[in-house]
C-alpha cells in the first residue's frame, strides 16, 4: 500500500540533524507535493530562569531574530529545490510539547 502524505511537519533548530531532517521533509514533500511546515520552538524556560524576565530581557529578541532567519532560510531552500506549498511557523514553549501535542495536531 502506497502511503501519500499531504502535510510534512520538520522543526529546526540550527544542528545538523536538524538540517539532515529537512532535507528529508524536503525530498518527501517533493514526491507527495505536499504541503511542508517548517517550525522553530523558542524554549522559553531554556533561555531564562523567570517565564516573566524572558519577556523583559534581550535574549526574547535575538531569540525571535535567530527564529525569523533560520526559518526565513529553510524556506527559500525548500522552494529553490521546488516544494510549492512552504509554510512557517515560530512557537514560543517547550518544544517537546508545542511539537508533539499542538503544531502537529492543529496542522492534521
Amino acid at each position: 500500500m502506497n502511503m501519500a502524505y499531504r502535510n510534512i511537519l520538520v522543526a529546526v533548530d540550527g544542528s545538523v540533524e536538524a538540517e539532515w531532517a529537512f532535507k528529508k521533509a524536503v525530498n518527501s514533500a517533493k514526491k507527495n507535493n505536499a504541503h511542508l511546515i517548517v517550525c522553530h520552538v523558542i524554549d522559553i524556560q531554556a533561555l531564562s530562569p523567570s517565564p516573566y524576565a524572558f519577556y523583559t530581557d534581550t535574549r526574547f529578541q535575538d531569540a525571535e531574530k535567530f527564529a525569523e532567519e533560520l526559518l526565513s532560510n529553510y524556506r527559500n531552500l525548500a522552494i529553490k529545490a521546488g516544494v510549492t506549498r512552504v509554510e512557517t511557523l515560530i512557537e514560543h514553549g517547550s518544544p517537546k510539547t508545542k511539537i508533539s501535542k499542538k503544531i502537529a495536531l492543529d496542522k492534521h
